[in-house]
């Protein structure tokens, strides 16, 4: 899996249509029934996560998170794959 960096207008649009509010919902340990409740006042204080780790550097693909959250996302793409 490559890094991927999006560019802060992606950032910025997609701040904007998180309402400023973290917009995890994996099920995450944080909040796990639900969208996490974290509202992030400033953009560039925001983690930007791929929806897809593979996936474009566009809107699309760019999920706006809490620190926390970012943490977790960060340890569950890190974690070992089971083999199906």
């Amino acid at each position: 899996m490559s890094e991927i960096y999006f560019s802060d207008a992606v950032k910025l649009r997609t701040y904007q249509n998180a309402g400023l509010q973290c917009q995890c919902v994996a099920g995450c340990p944080e909040h796990p029934k639900g969208r996490c409740m974290v509202f992030i006042w400033h953009y560039h204080e925001a983690h930007y996560y791929p929806i897809d780790p593979d996936g474009s550097d566009d809107i699309h693909n760019c999920q706006m998170l809490c620190l926390r959250c970012h943490r977790n996302a960060e340890a569950r793409s890190a974690a070992p794959k089971a083999d199906i």
